[in-house]
């Protein structure tokens, strides 16, 4: 059997209410402090198995033999209760009021390729546009634009372009020999030139190689010496001749453009008639003809020229002089009519 409260008085006399609530209020002092606590004491000794409780003024203790006690108006918050099941769905509210526009929001993916549409009509011709202004092209000279001159490019807006020339590449090897070019056209007649005719008319010398106690077979040549060196004439008597107004020597090997020494072949019919001092032709009616003269090894078969080659020419090719040259059998006399 449960113990027995018995209730007593103190200073002041309460009521106790079932739930833990206080009916009536303190004269004076009060059981019930400020924060809703309400004090008590209850004495040690049982009596029956009951013990005596009192309320006790807040702040005083309890009397000797008793035990305080104290409880709140409202006991403390118990703990969260399970989640209750989910109640019905409510009626509709009423539409709120237009709210404020959302900020733009970011551009989405590029969407797929719609179909393609109808060919629209044909729109009217527009009206004649203003005639354009074309660029112009001007010479551009040497200078800060274009190192090596070119062109200057001026367009309808007035912007400036240029074309500019590259610089001077280096000399490309010698090309192959061309072919001879046609004669060209008679020169005008030269001017009269001074007479070295003396008294009895024109000074001539004639040369002759051999004559008919002692003809010659060829090759043979009559060239004209230093004090008379201008050929105006010659020819050859003999049963067969080969003449030419012209003497004839080869180069024994190829000779580069820039050299100043040729090689002579020993096949050349007259190469030892070639003085020091005497003018020669290289490869005569081609692109490749020049003169030059001879200052050294005259009369060998290793000339030294007096300037540098312009071209190059091959082994064989030929340079002339002035002199009548001859090859014949059965013996012939060869003459050439030389004049100062």
């Amino acid at each position: 059997m449960r113990g027995k409260v018995l209730l007593g008085t103190a200073a002041a006399a309460v009521t106790l209410l079932g739930g833990g609530a206080v009916a009536g209020a303190a004269v004076a002092a009060s059981p019930v402090d400020s924060s809703g606590v309400i004090h008590g004491c209850w004495t040690n000794a049982a009596l029956d198995g009951s013990h005596v409780f009192v309320l006790q003024d807040a702040g005083t203790s309890c009397p000797k033999g008793t035990t305080a006690i104290s409880w709140n108006q409202q006991g403390p918050a118990g703990p969260q209760g399970p989640a209750g099941p989910k109640g019905d769905t409510g009626p509709q509210g009423q539409a709120g009021a237009q709210g404020a526009a959302g900020a733009q929001g970011p551009a989405g993916p590029q969407g797929p390729a719609g179909p393609k549409g109808d060919t629209g009509s044909k729109g009217d011709t527009g009206s004649q546009g203003a005639p354009g202004t074309g660029a112009t092209v001007a010479t551009e000279p040497s200078g800060a634009n274009c190192a090596s001159g070119g062109a200057q490019i001026t367009d309808g807006s007035g912007d400036v372009a240029y074309a500019c020339d590259g610089s001077a590449g280096p000399a490309g090897p010698q090309g192959p020999q061309g072919p001879a070019g046609p004669t060209g056209p008679a020169g005008p007649a030269g001017a009269t030139g001074s007479s070295t005719a003396g008294p009895s008319g024109l000074n001539v010398t004639t040369v002759t190689t051999g004559d008919d106690a002692n003809r010659v077979s060829g090759p043979a040549v009559a060239i004209c010496p230093a004090a008379e060196p201008y050929v105006i004439g010659g020819g050859a008597e003999g049963t067969t001749v080969d003449i030419d107004d012209q003497m004839h020597a080869f180069a024994a090997a190829a000779v580069t453009a820039g050299a100043t020494v040729v090689p002579v072949s020993t096949n050349s019919a007259a190469y030892e008639y070639f003085t020091n001092g005497m003018t020669v032709t290289f490869e005569p009616g081609t692109a490749s003809q020049e003169s030059d003269t001879i200052v050294s090894g005259g009369g060998t078969t290793r000339w030294t020229l007096a300037t540098p080659l312009t071209f190059a020419h091959s082994g064989g090719s030929i340079a002339v002089a002035q002199g009548w040259e001859g090859d014949g059998s059965g013996g012939m006399i060869i003459f050439a009519l030389c004049a100062d």
